[in-house]
């Protein structure tokens, strides 16, 4: 392919770490983090301690993929190398899906909050209107996309920052608080609620052939995972500390909640504005992560070459149109409960069989993967509650 066809590489450490903890806290996940908590009660430590783990046994196997595979297709790629090619179409089917049916998803969602009242149709088609501007936005290049994604994901950090420092100086002065669980809730639903939370970092190997130094790629699934796991245990720690839960109705505005205790007014209502603010932004991080992955398609199967093309701003701009056609007829569904449905079994997929495929390719290395095989082990276990 010629030189001038190939994506431009822009992407520094920085930018990866701040599109993962962008990825990962601001969908909106962390406003589940109240019901995570409850859900546990005094355990919460141990749920998120258990998702945390996943997740950076998680980043080891994508590293291995990576190694082996160094692409944006290296999800795929070592799936076909270990189990063959049905089971790296698979992967790529779910990967698309969980991608694709994502950004319907949360954008599905915050239609609803913004027209609660209003009628499916008005609600389709802000949903649609959105898909719209970021396919427009992606279309600028990824020099301006990842400025405008750096500003927001320090924004993001700030607040979460912020909210643990009232964590901690909550500690100090009133002590460890007492965590009530609520009537049925387990530490298995609150392992979920923290497992979703936590999701996102996958969408940096989309990336590799847009970074500058190709060794930045693992380095940003570690720290990635480490500042939002670090950011959430302070934001938890914040909520738990100054509100009094046992008052609460809703669990799903913690933030709102905290910043409330100081600042009064319309504290709340905010922090839901807020709230989707941070989701809709998030999304288009997955919008490009989705780009990427069909631009890296192009390149292994001759039938999908036509998205190999790009505009003068090195965007592959038919992987945009596409994407935004494909997550545009998903939001037609207009139901949250259906989508996210198929998306976190998109997402369990993909995540289970890369570290499958890890397991397997360090083993007949001689190496004794029991990181990767515990990882498996734990997302095959996920996958399985998907369907139950």
């Amino acid at each position: 392919m010629a030189a001038e066809s190939h994506l431009k590489k822009a992407m520094s450490l920085r930018d990866l770490v701040s599109l993962g903890v962008l990825s990962i806290l601001g969908s909106g996940g962390f406003n589940l983090l109240g019901r995570a908590v409850t859900q546990a009660g005094p355990m919460w430590p141990a749920t998120l301690a258990a998702a945390s783990a996943v997740f950076m046994g998680s980043s080891l196997t994508y590293e291995e993929a990576f190694r082996t595979h160094p692409s944006n297709t290296s999800e795929s790629d070592i799936v076909q190398t270990e189990f063959g090619s049905v089971a790296s179409a698979t992967t790529a089917m779910a990967i698309l899906v969980f991608n694709i049916v994502s950004i319907s998803t949360i954008l599905v969602f915050c239609s609803h909050i913004l027209l609660p009242k209003g009628s499916w149709p008005a609600q389709i088609m802000l949903t649609i209107v959105g898909i719209g501007l970021m396919a427009v936005f992606s279309l600028q290049g990824i020099d301006v996309n990842k400025e405008v994604m750096n500003a927001v994901s320090m924004s993001l950090v700030a607040i979460l920052a912020l909210a643990g420092l009232l964590g901690v100086g909550g500690l100090l002065t009133r002590g460890i608080p007492t965590v009530f669980r609520v009537k049925d809730g387990s530490l298995v639903s609150s392992f979920f609620y923290f497992f979703f939370i936590l999701a996102g970092f996958d969408a940096l190997i989309k990336f590799t052939k847009e970074t500058k130094d190709s060794e930045d790629i693992p380095r940003s699934f570690y720290w990635s995972n480490i500042i939002s796991i670090l950011l959430l245990t302070g934001a938890v720690i914040g909520y738990i500390t100054w509100v009094d839960l046992k008052s609460l109705s809703s669990f799903d505005n913690p933030l709102g909640e905290l910043f409330h205790v100081f600042l009064g007014g319309n504290t709340r209502d905010i922090f839901i504005n807020v709230a989707v603010a941070f989701m809709g932004l998030t999304t288009f991080v997955v919008f490009l992560a989705t780009t990427r992955y069909l631009y890296g398609l192009s390149e292994l199967y001759p039938r999908l070459a036509f998205l190999k093309s790009m505009n003068a701003a090195k965007v592959p701009d038919t992987a945009v149109y596409t994407t935004f056609g494909i997550a545009s007829l998903a939001a037609l569904l207009n139901h949250t409960e259906m989508l996210l449905r198929m998306s976190d079994v998109g997402l369990a997929v993909q995540l289970a069989t890369v570290a499958a495929a890890a397991t397997v390719s360090q083993f007949k290395k001689g190496h004794l993967p029991l990181i990767e095989g515990a990882t498996t082990v734990a997302l095959t276990a996920v996958l399985g509650s998907v369907f139950s």
